[in-house]
């Protein structure tokens, strides 16, 4: 990958997170980071505002196609996102960004919420010696 690829990469979506999604089991990483960046171009261009840089809260958690690419993902987290993030102008971030008169609280859950949505790593117990 080029280096100009690789930057524009990170620009479009932190590595970390994308790399974290890599744990979920039955998660295709390239075919759905395809998607998952088609969704925030289109969010993007759908914005009234001007996007200097296209980022996860470019996502339209409004849009069934967003919300299932994120049920891919981790289907865990679908009444924290009507709750909390977006429902059609009744979510909580919603709510703050009428009030506020900026997607700014809706921009951060977004960010927060897919930061998330990586599944806890398996842990295996181990058992110690006796003693010990």
């Amino acid at each position: 990958m080029s280096a100009s690829a690789r930057r524009i990469r990170s620009i479009l979506l932190p590595r970390d997170i994308v790399a974290r999604f890599a744990e979920n089991r039955g998660y295709q990483k390239t075919r759905a980071l395809i998607r998952l960046l088609r969704l925030a171009v289109r969010g993007a261009i759908a914005r009234a505002d001007s996007a200097f840089l296209i980022g996860l809260q470019q996502l339209d958690f409004n849009d069934p196609s967003t919300l299932e690419e994120i049920r891919k993902i981790n289907p865990a987290y679908g009444n924290a996102i009507s709750r909390d993030v977006a429902d059609r102008g009744q979510a909580l971030a919603e709510r703050i960004d009428q009030a506020d008169g900026s997607p700014t609280a809706s921009d951060v859950a977004k960010v927060l919420l897919m930061s998330s949505l990586s599944a806890p790593p398996r842990r295996r117990c181990v058992a110690s010696p006796k003693g010990n």
